[in-house]
């Protein structure tokens, strides 16, 4: 048992997800991470993650974390020709080291104005009172 089965069976966020597994779009994810030297970052958007890798654009969808996570890719080839799916997920071990080596959805990132924790605690400080 690898370490993300354990993580699957120990968080219940993973129990459910929104569309079937493709075992073909795991290959490209896992083609994408046995490579992930070589995948640039181009742009985080707040629904979409940009990558470049051998001249090929991927858009890949990281909100609605992890339920949808991952579940619309769009690959644009150097010559503009464009490949869309969607409607189907990678397996879940695949969507966790996906998270783990590109970053998180804009819901649990770090930095950014996606950050929830962040909003929240900016709401609720109040200025010092200084007397």
């Amino acid at each position: 048992m690898n370490k993300y089965t354990l993580k699957a069976l120990i968080n219940p966020c993973w129990w459910v997800r929104n569309n079937p597994i493709s075992r073909d779009l795991d290959k490209v994810y896992r083609y994408l991470l046995d490579h992930k030297d070589e995948v640039k970052v181009i742009n985080c958007g707040p629904y979409t993650l940009h990558l470049l890798f051998r001249g090929r654009q991927y858009n890949v969808w990281w909100a609605n974390f992890p339920y949808a996570y991952l579940s619309e890719t769009v690959v644009t080839e150097e010559d503009g020709r464009i490949t869309r799916c969607g409607g189907v997920l990678p397996t879940r071990a695949t969507a966790m080291e996906f998270y783990e080596v590109f970053g998180a959805s804009p819901e649990g990132r770090i930095d950014g104005k996606y950050r929830k924790a962040a909003e929240l605690l900016s709401l609720t400080r109040q200025p010092e009172k200084t007397e």
